[in-house]
């Protein structure tokens, strides 16, 4: 194979491995939406954080957040109070029912991970890891530089990498970096 051939592959296997992660059947535990789901372990991580935080660690507008903790609230997993010290500000924390969903998310989920992982072995897992990180970092860096020359044009002012893409593929964003993500996290 040439390098113009053995480049073009690279991408193909990318592309490939995406396709395949999101065509995964999820386990039965699955009841929510991937957004629901990074939700709720969004905030079991860090319980009580803002309603503006939540949104800034989904990456996604205010006016989304706002509609997303309505309706974890009414799905009666989340509660919302006013901070004691900042009435402007809306905390969020999970509820008991909340608590008991992310644990069986986080069961499903290490069983999901052994199942993506369970063909490699550890040296293989960490080589992967190494290439993903590589491939990712270069793809988000690419994203960044060309946003900043569409700026420079007199393009959008917004980061295309800010609350979505919706032109396409921008690393850091997709279903197979945030499956990569937890693999990541295990297989080290």
């Amino acid at each position: 194979m040439n390098n113009s051939e053995i480049r073009n592959k690279v991408i193909r296997s990318a592309f490939t491995l995406a396709r395949s992660l999101k065509r995964t059947p999820h386990h039965a535990a699955h009841r929510f939406s991937p957004s629901v789901e990074r939700s709720l372990l969004t905030i079991y991580e860090a319980d009580g954080l803002s309603a503006r935080d939540l949104g800034e660690a989904l990456d996604i507008r205010p006016s989304s957040v706002s509609e997303l903790i309505s309706r974890l609230v009414d799905a009666g997993l989340v509660n919302r109070a006013e901070d004691e010290q900042d009435k402007r500000m809306t905390r969020i924390s999970l509820t008991e029912k909340g608590k008991a969903e992310v644990e069986l998310l986080k069961m499903d989920h290490e069983q999901n991970i052994e199942a993506f992982s369970s063909c490699f072995t550890d040296e293989e897992a960490e080589q992967f890891c190494a290439l993903v990180d590589k491939l990712s970092a270069y793809l988000q860096e690419k994203g960044e530089k060309e946003a900043h020359a569409c700026r420079m044009k007199g393009g959008p002012r917004r980061n295309p990498s800010v609350h979505g893409y919706r032109g396409g593929f921008m690393p850091g964003h997709g279903p197979m970096e945030r499956r990569m993500h937890h693999f990541h996290q295990t297989a080290r």
